[in-house]
């Protein structure tokens, strides 16, 4: 599930080097922020 996201974040935004960057970092600390909040998968 995870790759087909960043795949179709990378096409959306046409391989821009800033936006695909920024959009794994809020990803990343979304997940780390649900993962200490012991949200389920399904939450998450």
């Amino acid at each position: 599930m995870t790759g087909k996201l960043v795949c179709k974040m990378i096409d959306f935004y046409q391989g821009s080097h800033h936006d695909v960057s920024h959009f794994l970092k809020v990803y990343a600390y979304a997940q780390t922020i649900g993962q200490m909040e012991n949200l389920s998968n399904e939450k998450q």
